[in-house]
């Protein structure tokens, strides 16, 4: 590949940069061919797949280039040919960030909360009130939910009770539970 003009990479170096598969420019898709004229072309041979060795494209600059991330179409920092963001992109990315900091800290005081209102519903001695109600309603409602199907719902796809031995019935000769007088 070296003699044919390419850029090779040792694999770290390449398992860092970013593949063409990943890459769009005004709103194409990369290919090898496409891409061979980019001056952030390279390639590397990635050796530990299940597939056997096989060269990977790569971009070593896709910012530099003026390549897209394919799957968000949004532009990769430092934006086309590598220019600085101005002063209202950094105010908006700063306020962003900052965004999700906060965010970030109010999910884990919720997550916190969540737990211990879990923990606390789990070590109780008695369920709460509503609770076969809501079992019930949600199994009923999605019946995937019942192992070897709803009772009651005739279209569940329902599993045979296990059998029962002659050693675990009562002596009455009838389920357990059961006297001869009830039948």
């Amino acid at each position: 590949m070296t003699a044919a003009g390419r850029t090779v990479l040792d694999e770290d170096t390449g398992r860092a940069a970013t593949r063409l598969a990943d890459l769009a420019h005004d709103s194409e898709s990369l290919t090898a061919d496409g891409h061979a004229g980019c001056p952030g072309s390279a390639v590397y041979v990635a050796t530990g797949g299940w597939q056997g060795p096989q060269a990977v494209e790569v971009c070593i600059d896709p910012a530099g280039t003026g390549h897209r991330d394919r799957w968000t179409a949004t532009v990769l920092p430092g934006g086309a040919a590598g220019e600085e963001p101005s002063e209202d992109e950094r105010e908006a990315a700063s306020a962003e960030r900052r965004a999700t900091i906060e965010n970030n800290k109010a999910m884990a005081a919720a997550n916190e909360t969540r737990r211990e209102w879990i923990k606390g519903l789990l070590q109780r001695k008695t369920a709460p009130k509503a609770a076969l109600r809501f079992a019930v309603e949600t199994m009923a409602a999605d019946p995937r939910r019942c192992p070897g199907g709803c009772p009651g719902n005739p279209t569940a796809p329902r599993t045979p009770p296990p059998p029962t031995s002659a050693s675990t019935l009562p002596a009455s000769g009838g389920p357990p539970g059961t006297s001869p007088r009830s039948r």
